[in-house]
């Protein structure tokens, strides 16, 4: 039973890569790795059925044709969200790309934190930002506002 955040942490970890998913792909045993890391020892091994590094059971068929696991994307998307609304200093990733441009200024005091979160986009925006057209969650994403004084989040707006 999970009952700490770094349990819950864990399950988005691939044991392969020792790294955060990136694209997991569930195994028919239910052990999940990376679609990368699967492909990589497939490609390593000529073995026909691939085995299950965590319990050594069979499966057929290329890594990319294995089901994506949407339960571990849901709980990589929370842990993300989770680190936004706890970060007290969590800067606008849309003014942080503009002050990343040539000729912006380099003085750390005038970097502007973000008052919200795009679920679906996983951008931290404040006021300014919005609505900005380079961002999809601005035409129809969840928007969650981070409300830090009173250390709250509530969800803004979400598409229809």
């Amino acid at each position: 039973m999970l009952n700490s955040e770094t349990s819950q942490r864990e399950l988005t970890v691939c044991t392969l890569c020792d790294q955060q998913f990136t694209d997991p792909r569930v195994l028919p045993c239910l052990h999940t790795f990376c679609l990368q890391c699967l492909s990589k020892r497939h490609a390593s091994f000529s073995e026909t059925p691939s085995s299950c590094v965590a319990c050594g059971g069979k499966y057929s068929g290329l890594p990319s044709e294995l089901p994506s696991n949407g339960f571990t994307l849901k709980l990589i998307q929370m842990n993300r969200i989770a680190d936004v609304a706890s970060s007290q200093q969590t800067p606008c990733s849309v003014c942080q790309q503009d002050d990343d441009s040539p000729g912006a200024s380099s003085d750390p005091s005038s970097t502007v934190m973000a008052t919200h979160y795009c679920v679906n986009c996983a951008e931290s925006l404040c006021g300014r930002s919005e609505p900005d057209p380079r961002l999809y969650c601005m035409q129809s994403g969840n928007l969650i506002w981070l409300g830090k004084s009173q250390g709250k989040l509530g969800k803004v707006r979400e598409s229809q």
